[in-house]
């Protein structure tokens, strides 16, 4: 329908009984949109009038999409075709999730249009990869607010529990199949240095992340990160995430879930829990020393009476 006055519309857990519920869809002044977990059309073409609705409301800051089967590349279409009118560049949040048909272009171009006033970005796995930051290096674009970026975002999804895989898929709920990011180390470098305004950076499996240190080739991009979430990202080298910590000044907040399958060698010495890096963390930050104290070896036995 179309609704004039309509400025935040949230469809969570909605069944649509209607093939085409987007035909008619026109709400110009809407400022927040969200579309999560929706049994609608399974047919990506008929999600066309809802991204062309969406461009039209020019003060849109809120676009949240969670499995929502819109095609691969119409974002990208609606940002060149209103590019002078202004499609998209009021967003300061952009959560894309499960969506199966995204295209990192479409990431990108949404990116671009609200680079003024972006400040959160969340990314499904798929399209956390290093091409969507080299990319943007390359358009050399400036993106003065943006504080938040989550790599790697999973919503969380219990319909299994509700319905049989058949009835998902009757339903268009069918669990989209993730696999992990394929982004690696260059990725978060190039991250940073694109986002210099980052205050919080989450990162979650992400198997090819191997020597956090060398995300920060040059400081002044994350002079302002504040929080840092790693999960899952087990082959992450605990001595390299400690010097990351040592360099990152203003970092507050230090999270790590699911982290280092093996236990390191050396952490009976520093009394480090199985599966975690907290204990040894909190000693390098605290004595900025590396170092792991030698054994010292035991006293000679007393001597023969």
């Amino acid at each position: 329908p179309s609704i004039p006055s309509l400025v935040s519309l949230h469809l969570k857990w909605v069944r649509f009984t209607n093939q085409q519920p987007f035909i008619n869809f026109h709400c110009p002044n809407l400022t927040s949109f969200t579309m999560s977990n929706c049994a609608g059309p399974t047919s990506s073409p008929r999600y066309v009038a809802l991204v062309t609705a969406l461009a039209a409301a020019r003060r849109l800051t809120h676009l949240e999409l969670v499995r929502v089967p819109f095609p691969g590349g119409i974002f990208q279409h609606n940002v060149e075709d209103n590019i002078r009118s202004g499609a998209f560049r009021a967003l300061e949040c952009i959560v894309f999730g499960a969506c199966k048909y995204a295209l990192e272009i479409d990431l990108g171009y949404l990116a671009i249009a609200s680079a003024q006033s972006l400040e959160e970005v969340r990314m499904q796995p798929y399209l956390s990869k290093d091409c969507v930051f080299t990319a943007l290096k390359m358009a050399a674009m400036s993106f003065p607010q943006m504080e938040e970026l989550h790599l790697g975002h999973t919503d969380d999804f219990h319909m299994q529990t509700w319905y049989t895989p058949d009835e998902l898929v009757e339903l268009g709920l069918a669990d989209v199949s993730e696999s992990p990011c394929t982004l690696t180390d260059l990725g978060v470098n190039m991250a940073g240095e694109v986002f210099p305004t980052l205050k919080h950076l989450s990162l979650y499996n992400c198997p090819h992340l191997h020597l956090p240190q060398s995300w920060v080739t040059n400081l002044a991009p994350w002079r302002n990160l504040t929080e840092l979430t790693l999960t899952k990202c087990h082959a992450v080298r605990l001595a390299s995430l400690a010097g990351l910590v040592e360099r990152l000044g203003n970092l507050m907040y230090l999270t790590l879930q699911d982290m280092f399958r093996e236990l390191p060698r050396g952490c009976a010495r520093v009394n480090l829990s199985a599966g975690t890096g907290i204990d040894l963390l909190a000693n390098n930050n605290n004595h900025h020393d590396n170092r792991v104290p030698a054994e010292q070896p035991p006293p000679p036995p007393p001597p023969h009476q």
